[in-house]
């Protein structure tokens, strides 16, 4: 059974009734459906079986906004992002502002670290990204031996250090010349003073940040984290190269390559 995953972050996907842009819509699957491949049509349209109001739908979909899925790992990981990133209304909801600010407390209760002070989740001291990203992955479940922290560097170099020495790890960080990014990695950056991988390798405390990659289209990856782009889950977008690397224009140094099942 061949399965994909819709990733198109702010429209979803329209099933339709025969391979056209013009034809009848049956439904809409939203970000993160996952649909079974009933027929490769040897064109950009699959014809895909898919749950729509809790039946399961046999129509055609664009292949553009479809991406196989890898593994079950990366479905629940992208189901994760759905629910925070709808939880946050979509990026409009701000972390200091009722009922999204008690949700950035739980994410610190569940991390087990303590509350920023006076429970001011915009604590200049006290980014949520990393306490974020724990939430995304918890959620997700099964990411076995994922490094929880309220640092992302502490899970970065945990990735790195995983991949160098062959063992098992919910992720692998290469450089970002070396892997492409696909949908489930995650991206990671330096963050105030410029690191490099190797720095990464080398060290677990730095400021950094990592975002979950989401959609990948037009030379470009759209990704969901924490406490962005304006204090809250949203959207950020990088560029890639020709040959579908990361550009580094965004200071990112590593690829977090999803390897979670």
């Amino acid at each position: 059974m061949t399965l994909y995953i819709v990733t198109n972050l702010y429209n979803g996907l329209n099933l339709r009734a025969s391979p056209s842009p013009s034809a009848t819509v049956l439904g809409n699957m939203s970000f993160a459906t996952v649909c079974e491949l009933v027929e490769d049509t040897g064109t950009n349209w699959k014809k895909v079986r898919a749950p729509l109001g809790g039946t399961q739908t046999v129509g055609f979909a664009s292949d553009l906004y479809l991406t196989e899925v890898k593994s079950d790992g990366i479905v629940r990981l992208l189901a994760s992002i759905m629910h925070y990133w709808t939880l946050f209304d979509r990026g409009v909801g701000r972390e200091n502002v009722l009922p999204f600010k008690n949700e950035v407390l739980k994410m610190w209760d569940d991390l087990g670290g303590g509350r920023p002070p006076g429970n001011d989740t915009s604590h200049p001291k006290w980014p949520w990204s990393a306490a974020g990203m724990s939430a995304f992955i918890r959620r997700a479940s099964g990411y076995t031996g994922f490094k929880f922290a309220a640092g992302h560097s502490i899970y970065i170099h945990d990735s790195i250090v995983k991949m160098k020495a062959g063992q098992t790890a919910p992720f692998w960080g290469f450089r970002i010349n070396e892997k492409k990014p696909e949908v489930g990695d995650l991206i990671a950056q330096w963050r105030i003073t410029q690191r490099t991988y190797d720095f990464a390798a080398a060290n677990d405390s730095f400021n950094s940040h990592t975002d979950v990659v989401c959609q990948i289209i037009n030379g470009t990856v759209r990704a969901i984290g924490a406490n962005v782009p304006t204090d809250t889950v949203g959207v950020k977008v990088y560029h890639l190269t020709p040959q579908g690397f990361l550009a580094g224009a965004r200071n990112e140094i590593a690829i977090l390559k999803n390897m979670a099942q």
